[in-house]
């Protein structure tokens, strides 16, 4: 992986900022992920969405998508700290993580404490 030039060590990762590789993986995981029903894909491709700054396509796949893992992706998105915790909401509203997701949002911003309740009732 890493190689050497005149007595100094190369990385090739060094030359692509993260931010790079990340947005590379959102649009590489986005053209794969409506066709796919493994939990690891929609939960890197949310990660990646998240990363990169999508936030509305993460509420979008959290709405749609019938093949993440709710836990995971509610302990994702907690750590994110988004400035929209809209899609936190939506994956609390589908699952039973009701109670800790009204916690959680209440400690964070309680003036989204309004958009729980619209999101999770149908």
């Amino acid at each position: 992986m890493f190689k050497t030039f005149k007595g100094k060590l190369l990385n090739p990762h060094a030359e692509y900022p993260s931010t790079h590789i990340e947005t590379g993986l959102y649009f590489y995981l986005g053209s794969i992920v409506n066709l796919n029903e493994d939990q690891e894909v929609h939960f890197k491709y949310i990660q990646a969405a998240t990363r990169t700054g999508q936030i509305w396509e993460v509420e979008h796949i959290c709405r749609e998508s019938n093949f993440y893992n709710p836990e995971k992706v509610k302990n994702f998105l907690k750590e994110a700290k988004l400035s929209d915790q809209l899609p936190l909401i939506i994956v609390c509203g589908s699952t039973l993580f009701m109670i800790s997701c009204f916690t959680y949002t209440r400690m964070v911003s309680p003036s989204l404490l309004r958009y729980m309740f619209n999101e999770s009732t149908p």
